[in-house]
């Protein structure tokens, strides 16, 4: 599961299942990084996301101990939802999820 939340104009709340753990990070949607600390035994997150297009979100994720940055890419189609995690730091190969946008409000500038 990947969730986008907006309930602020300037932060995000970037949600997401792995290994059957969920995890909410803030992302800054003012060009500034926010911090989160999932917890005491990750490494804290820093993120920052921006819509490119009326239909991509772009999420900067990165380790503040510099051991991962990615970029997060959602690219809304209709109901379907593109994810795409781009390893910057070149040790991962980019990998796709897609899926199926549930409750999608439509992004309005």
């Amino acid at each position: 599961m990947i969730s986008l939340q907006f309930k602020r104009p300037d932060e995000a709340k970037f949600i997401f299942v792995l290994s059957d753990k969920e995890t909410t990070v803030a992302v800054g949607l003012d060009e500034v990084y926010r911090f989160t600390m999932p917890t005491p035994l990750q490494p804290t997150v820093a993120a920052r996301g921006q819509w490119n297009t009326n239909n991509e979100f772009v999420i900067d994720y990165t380790e503040a101990d510099g051991g991962n940055h990615f970029k997060i890419s959602h690219v809304f189609e209709g109901d379907r939802v593109t994810v795409s995690l781009d390893d910057l730091t070149g040790l991962f190969p980019t990998q796709r999820i897609i899926g199926r946008a549930l409750n999608k409000k439509i992004r309005t500038n």
